[in-house]
């Protein structure tokens, strides 16, 4: 029945281990990569005697270097110690003693194992057990020794965490240089600070896919063809070409002069924000559409190929030609039928400079 349960805990550990390795955030994916860390804690040290429990307090410290290879397991070898404490009840005699131990542990993530991975938790919870050698200075030898305890982490950045650690050690008689018929125990509690060789982490953003609707769209009222009364054919005033029933002068009058237009609005390295500077364009391009009501603007969005890579540019320009026409519509109150928006990455440079790509170009039509 044991065997039965340990080899079932055993999978469950394997199988969680498969298949926590990434982690889903949307429009990025991250995925686990085993690092290097090293570890320094101190705090105090507890060794079980027969004199009451504060005068057996001793100082401890531990340097550890850990290899997390998965989410969930990890491995680490330490050096531990500094004093230990005894004493006798008749008579009564207290004493201390000096001792190094070379701790070898297998480290499981509770967390992770439970709740699954992701790379920004500041919050795990780890277990582990391990056997060291402890080699006790005045007593000249050294004692095997069987530990476990926990470990609480917390993540101040992708290389420094914070940890609280209490173990339970278990070793020969001998070793509080009292020599009886029982094991020896102690106890350590220790604060330290970890630091990766590493992030642990790769980053890969999903290729952002435009969504694309083909609608045949009437050249004159700009409706869809099926929702237009003359399916896209409509009868044009010949001064203005507007459609004759909707010509106030049935299409006897002047055409007033609307002359083109195109404004550059730039941006800033890696950001898509409009900043006050180019808010006046912006406000210049609405007064214009605001004038010519049958004019349309359309907008393109590109990015500098010098800076990011393909995929991260093709999501930047798209966001500053959402940008832009957000902006028209929210703070200018431009209809969103005037708006003709596009991107087109880094794929074309319409500026000698890297930094005047930063950029949507707005040509009214």
């Amino acid at each position: 029945m044991i065997n039965k349960l340990f080899l079932s805990a055993v999978c469950a550990l394997s199988m969680s281990t498969m298949a926590a390795q990434s982690f889903d955030d949307g429009d990025v994916i991250y995925d686990f990569k085993p690092y290097n860390y090293l570890q320094f804690q101190a705090g105090v040290g507890h060794t079980v005697g027969e004199v009451d429990f504060f005068d057996l307090l001793s100082p401890a410290a531990q340097v550890g270097w850990g290899r997390q290879f998965s989410p969930v397991q990890a491995m680490r070898l330490s050096f531990g110690g500094w004093q230990g404490r005894g004493g006798l009840v008749s008579p009564y005699r207290r004493f201390k003693f000096n001792f190094l131990a070379l701790n070898a542990d297998y480290v499981v993530s509770i967390t992770n194992l439970f709740y699954g991975w992701q790379p920004e938790r500041r919050f795990n919870l780890n277990a582990f057990a391990g056997l060291a050698g402890n080699l006790v200075f005045d007593n000249d030898d050294v004692y095997p020794v069987g530990r476990a305890g926990l470990i609480a982490d917390y993540r101040l950045t992708d290389r420094l965490s914070l940890n609280l650690e209490a173990n339970a050690n278990i070793t020969s008689d001998d070793f509080n240089s009292k020599h009886g018929s029982k094991a020896d125990w102690y106890f350590n509690g220790l604060l330290g600070m970890n630091y990766r060789f590493g992030k642990g982490y790769t980053r890969t953003y999903r290729e952002l896919e435009p969504e694309l609707i083909i609608v045949e769209i009437c050249s004159v009222c700009e409706n869809p063809v099926d929702e237009c009364p003359y399916f896209g054919q409509h009868p044009l005033c010949e001064v203005c070409g507007r459609y004759i029933d909707d010509c106030e002068y049935c299409g006897n009058h002047p055409t007033p002069e609307r002359p083109p237009v195109e404004y550059n609005i730039f941006f800033e390295k890696n950001k898509a924000i409009i900043t006050d500077e180019q808010a006046v364009k912006m406000q210049e391009m609405a007064d214009y559409l605001n004038t010519y009501p049958e004019a349309t603007i359309s907008l393109v969005g590109y990015a500098d190929a010098a800076t990011g890579n393909a995929k991260v540019n093709a999501r930047i320009s798209k966001e500053r030609a959402a940008a832009v026409a957000k902006y028209l519509v929210e703070q200018c109150g431009i209809s969103v039928e005037r708006i003709l928006a596009d991107w087109k990455g880094d794929t074309i440079q319409p500026f000698a400079t890297n930094e005047d790509n930063r950029v949507c170009i707005c040509v009214s039509k």
